[in-house]
Parts: C-alpha cells; sequence; structure tokens
C-alpha cells in the first residue's frame, strides 16, 4: 500500500513540476483566455469544518495509540491529512504557519489575528497536555506526507542526524524573527510542500520538496520542515501532568 502510495505522490510531483515548465502560450494576436467563473463557498463553514476536523483527527491519533495501541487508522489518518488540508485546503490555516501569526501577534497590537488560526496554534499543544505529540505523529499534512512515502528505513549517522536536526531550530528563529520585525511569513513563504499541495508555484522549491520526498523514502530520520511545531509541543509532553506520549 505504501509503496502504490508513493510511487502515486512522485507522479503527481513529476506532473508538477512539468506543468510549471510549459506555463500558457503568450499570444500576440490580442487573443483573451475565456473567464471563468466559480461559485465562492461559504469560507466560515471551511473554517469550521478545518477545526471539527483537526479535533477529530488528533482525537482518532489518540485513540489508536493510547487506547488500542494499532498503528493502522494512524496511517488512514495520514492520507486524510494530506488529502484535505495538504491538497484540498492547499496547505493553510496550518498550525506551523500558525506560530508566525501567533509571534506577531505578540509584539504588534495593531495586528488582529484570526481567531481560527489562533485554534490552529492552540489545539495541538492542548492535545499534546492532554495525550502526547498525536499532531505530529500524524495529523500535520507535511509530516504526514513524508510517512506516507516511507518505505525503507535507513538509519542515518548520529553525526549527521545531529547536524539536520539544528536546521529547523535555525529555521523557526528565522521564522519568528521576520514575523515579529513585519518582513515576510517566512514559513509560508519558503514551504517546500506548498507548491506540491497546490500543484504549482516556485519550481525551485517545489524541486526542493521532491528531493525531501525522495529522501524520506529511504530514511528513518527524515528532514521534517513540520519539526517548528515539536519544538512547542514537545516540552509539553514532559510535565508532571502529563499522561502518556504519542510518537
Amino acid at each position: 500500500m505504501k509503496k502504490l502510495l508513493s510511487l502515486l505522490i512522485l507522479i503527481l510531483f513529476s506532473v508538477t513540476i512539468q506543468a510549471q515548465r510549459f506555463p500558457k502560450p503568450d499570444f500576440e494576436s490580442g487573443y483573451q483566455y475565456p473567464a471563468f467563473s466559480y461559485v465562492v463557498p461559504n469560507e466560515t463553514l471551511w473554517l469550521t469544518i478545518d477545526i471539527l476536523l483537526l479535533v477529530v483527527l488528533m482525537s482518532i491519533v489518540a485513540w489508536a495509540v493510547i487506547k488500542k495501541r494499532v498503528r493502522k487508522p494512524v496511517f488512514y489518518v495520514s492520507i486524510i491529512s494530506v488529502a484535505y488540508f495538504g491538497f484540498f485546503r492547499n496547505g493553510c490555516i496550518c498550525s506551523i504557519g500558525a506560530i508566525q501569526n501567533v509571534s506577531l501577534s505578540l509584539v504588534d497590537n495593531s495586528y488582529s489575528m484570526p481567531f481560527v488560526v489562533l485554534l490552529f496554534f492552540i489545539l495541538p499543544i492542548i492535545f499534546a497536555l492532554l495525550f502526547g505529540r498525536v499532531f505530529c505523529a500524524g495529523v500535520c499534512p507535511l509530516g504526514a506526507l513524508q510517512e506516507l512515502v516511507n518505505i525503507k528505513n535507513y538509519r542515518l549517522s548520529k553525526s549527521l542526524a545531529a547536524v539536520l536536526g539544528i536546521i529547523p531550530w535555525i529555521y523557526l528563529l528565522f521564522a519568528i524573527l521576520f514575523a515579529v520585525t513585519r518582513s515576510t511569513f517566512l514559513i509560508c513563504r519558503f514551504d517546500p510542500f506548498i507548491g506540491i499541495f497546490r500543484l504549482g508555484g516556485d519550481i525551485g522549491l517545489i524541486v526542493f520538496g521532491v528531493l525531501l520526498l525522495i529522501a524520506a523514502i529511504f530514511t528513518e530520520n527524515k528532514i521534517r520542515i513540520s519539526s517548528e511545531s515539536s519544538f512547542f509541543i514537545h516540552p509539553l509532553t514532559s510535565m508532571p501532568f502529563h499522561t502518556k506520549p504519542v510518537g
């Protein structure tokens, strides 16, 4: 099953890259592309679905790992998360990107952070306090995508794993710095998987994302761009009132 998913995902990424290489032709005769009309969905409804699904998926992971001690439901949660939060919702809003919104709101009173963004940030932390890192275990679409394509588990050397483990910390610190100085939302702008989820974008970032996924196929200690969320969640799982760890 995983081998088939890995093959399908890589084929999809290849098609995405090819589509970026061959954009629409630029006619010099004044030809205008036809305008398409779309029914705009009720965004409030979709945001409500986002929150409800986030809670449901994290609850399923907690139930499966803590109560039933089985992994198969987590695998299906990962598929749903990648399909919905990744490809359908285009990777936005995400709990990782919400770190930047929260950071900016703490230093800038004029910035009004949407309530749904706050929920996406705080709900995984609440679940971490109660059940462990259930968000990281299978609900985060960035990490889930890497888990789904993983086939072999070749261990990296401890020294290389240690060096690679520093990269997300540096990335997180710069993301917060850029956010509080109102420069840019670094995580959103340079997320290598956003272009994949949206089937378009900067070709360099898409290629980088594909390379990360290829690495995730064969390595156990995957290079997790999604690890910024773990920096907030992991310390909470070691608190005295925390129950059982997940992930």
